[in-house]
C-alpha cells in the first residue's frame, strides 16, 4: 500500500480532518475516515499513539517548503493510505485549507513536503 504521514502542530488535527472530510462526503468510523476519488481510496487513520514515534524522531532527508523546516517532533500525526498520487494531493491540499496551523506531508522517502506545494512526480508513497 502507498502511504505518507500526514503533520500539522494543530492538537485536534484529527478531529478537524475528520469533520472536513465527511462534511465533503467521506465515511468515518472510531479513528478512520474514508472517500473515494477517481477510484483511488484515500484512508486516513488518526488516534495512532506511539506506534510512528520513530518516524517523526528521524532525520527528514530533505525539507520542500520556504523558510527552515518545521519542528516536527511534536506534531499531531495522522497515516493517510491512498495509491493516487494526485488523489492524494488534491486531500492534503483540502484539508491544509481546513485546518487552523499549517500542515505538512513526510513521505515514504523522508521527505517533509510544505501540504500546498507536493510536486507529484516526486512524492513517493
Amino acid at each position: 500500500m502507498k502511504c505518507a504521514l500526514v503533520l500539522s502542530s494543530d492538537s485536534e488535527m484529527f478531529i478537524h480532518v475528520r469533520d472536513a472530510l465527511v462534511e465533503a462526503g467521506a465515511a468515518s468510523a472510531a479513528d478512520t475516515v474514508q472517500i473515494l476519488d477517481e477510484g483511488y481510496l484515500f484512508n486516513l487513520f488518526g488516534n495512532l499513539g506511539s506506534a510512528f514515534d520513530y518516524d517523526l524522531n528521524e532525520p527528514i532527508t530533505e525539507w520542500r517548503g520556504e523558510g527552515e523546516p518545521p519542528d516536527i517532533a511534536s506534531a499531531s500525526v495522522c497515516y493517510v493510505e491512498c495509491r493516487s498520487e494526485t488523489v492524494f494531493i488534491r486531500w492534503v491540499e483540502f484539508l491544509a485549507g481546513k485546518l487552523p496551523a499549517p500542515v505538512w506531508v513526510l513521505d515514504s522517502d523522508d521527505v517533509l513536503w510544505d501540504a500546498c506545494n507536493i510536486d507529484p512526480l516526486e512524492l513517493r508513497l
